[in-house]
C-alpha cells in the first residue's frame, strides 16, 4: 500500500511538471534596433485567459472548467492603488472588476445599481466615479462600494460619456457628445461650468474621452472631428491637433485618451483600431495596432477606453472583440533603473532582423 502511494505520488508530480506552464516569451514593442518602449502583458475577455499556474490543467481536467465570465460590451476602464481593474459593460449594466492577483472575476454590486455605464475614474481616496449615461448621471462610490453622491441634475447632462478628474483643481469634467459639450463640476457635484457652444465659444464635433496633463491642460477627443482640442484650465479654446485621413499621424475616430508618467499623450483610434502615442512636444512616438480590426491578442477592433496608472500601466477596452488588454510603458526612469538584460538585447536582435526579413519580403515583387 505504502508502495502504491509513493507510486502515485510520484505520477502526479510528474503530471503537474507536465502541466507547467513554458515561460512565456516577452513581448516588446518597437522591436530592434529601436529601444522598445511597452511590453504586452496579457489580453483578457474571461478567466480562461488568466496565466495557468502549476496544477491547474489537472484541476480542470477533473472537475472541468467554470463558465467564463464574458463581456457583453466593455466601455470604461480603470483601476486602483491595490491593482483591482474595473471595467464598464455597458450592456450587462454593471462593472466587472478583475483582480489578476488573486486570480478572480466579479461583479462590482449585485444590485441593478447602474442602467448603462460608461466612462469610469477614481480620485485619490479611491472614490470610484460611475458615467451612466442612461441615468444621465454619475454615480460616486468609496472604496468600500457604498454611495456617497449622484453627480448630475435634470437638464444638465443629455447622454454623458467620460469623465476626467482634475485633482489640483478640484474639478470634475463630464462629456457629453449628444449635447456637444463638457460640463465642468467642483468635487462636491455642483455646476460650476461648461465648455461648448452652449455659450457661444468653442463647437465641439462629439466630445468623448479627456485627459489632464501636469498643467492643467484639458485635452478631448473629438470623434466625429476626427482631432484633439486642447484647453486652458479655465476652459479658454487654445488649440487643436489631428485632421481624417490614412496617413500614420491622421486620425478616424478618436475615442479615448490618457498620459503617461513621462507626459506622453496616448490615443485610442476607435475606427483605426490603434493607439497612437505622442511626446510633449507632438512628435509621433509610437502607433500600436493594425490600421484594420483585428481579433489577435496583440491587435484591437474597436478600442473604446484606455487608462494608464501611476506605475505606467497600460488598460485598453475592445468593445466589438469584448475584451481588455494590458501593457506596461516604459518611463525614462524605468529604462534606467531597469536596463534590458543580455538576453533580452539577444532576444530583441532576434526578432528585429526576423521582422525585417519578414518585410523585405512583403515588399519584394
Amino acid at each position: 500500500m505504502t508502495q502504491r502511494r509513493i507510486l502515485l505520488l510520484l505520477l502526479f508530480v510528474t503530471f503537474l511538471a507536465a502541466c507547467a506552464p513554458p515561460p512565456r516569451q516577452r513581448v516588446l514593442w518597437p522591436v530592434f534596433p529601436a529601444t522598445p518602449r511597452i511590453e504586452w502583458l496579457g489580453t483578457f475577455a474571461s478567466q480562461n485567459d488568466f496565466p495557468k499556474v502549476a496544477g491547474q490543467n489537472f484541476s480542470e481536467f477533473i472537475l472541468g472548467r467554470t463558465e467564463p465570465q464574458t463581456f457583453k460590451s466593455p466601455y470604461g476602464i480603470v483601476s486602483d492603488r491595490q491593482g483591482r481593474i474595473y471595467i464598464a459593460d455597458a450592456h450587462d449594466a454593471n462593472l466587472r472588476v478583475y483582480d489578476l492577483k488573486a486570480r478572480t472575476i466579479e461583479y462590482y454590486s449585485e444590485d441593478p445599481i447602474f442602467s448603462r455605464p460608461a466612462g469610469l475614474a477614481i480620485d485619490a481616496a479611491d472614490n470610484l466615479y460611475v458615467v451612466d449615461s442612461e441615468l444621465k448621471a454619475v454615480l460616486v462610490f468609496d472604496k468600500n462600494r457604498q454611495p456617497i453622491r449622484s453627480i448630475g441634475v435634470a437638464k444638465e447632462l443629455q447622454s454623458p460619456a467620460y469623465i476626467a478628474i482634475d485633482a489640483s483643481r478640484a474639478r470634475i469634467y463630464v462629456s457629453d457628445p449628444r449635447a456637444n459639450k463638457i460640463v465642468i463640476y467642483d468635487r462636491f457635484g455642483k455646476k460650476a461650468g461648461e465648455i461648448g457652444a452652449t455659450d457661444g465659444g468653442y463647437v465641439f464635433s462629439s466630445p468623448q474621452g479627456m485627459a489632464i496633463d501636469k498643467s492643467g491642460q484639458l485635452y478631448v477627443a473629438e470623434l466625429l472631428g476626427a482631432r484633439i482640442s486642447v484647453f486652458a484650465p479655465d476652459g479658454t479654446f487654445l488649440r487643436s491637433f489631428g485632421e481624417r485621413g490614412d496617413a500614420a499621424f491622421q486620425f478616424e475616430a478618436p475615442k479615448d485618451l490618457a498620459f503617461d508618467s513621462d507626459g506622453n499623450l496616448w490615443i485610442a483610434d476607435a475606427r483605426r483600431a490603434q493607439i497612437y502615442t505622442y511626446t510633449p512636444d507632438g512628435v509621433l512616438l509610437l502607433v500600436t495596432g493594425t490600421d484594420r480590426p483585428s481579433t489577435h491578442p496583440l491587435g484591437f477592433s474597436t478600442p473604446t477606453a484606455i487608462h494608464i496608472s501611476a506605475d505606467d500601466k497600460i488598460y485598453v477596452t475592445d468593445r466589438l472583440n469584448r475584451r481588455f488588454s494590458m501593457w506596461h510603458y516604459f518611463s525614462e526612469r524605468y529604462l534606467a533603473e531597469h536596463p534590458f538584460s543580455a538576453e533580452d538585447q539577444r532576444y530583441l536582435q532576434e526578432v528585429g532582423s526576423r521582422v525585417g526579413e519578414e518585410a523585405a519580403e512583403v515588399k519584394s515583387p
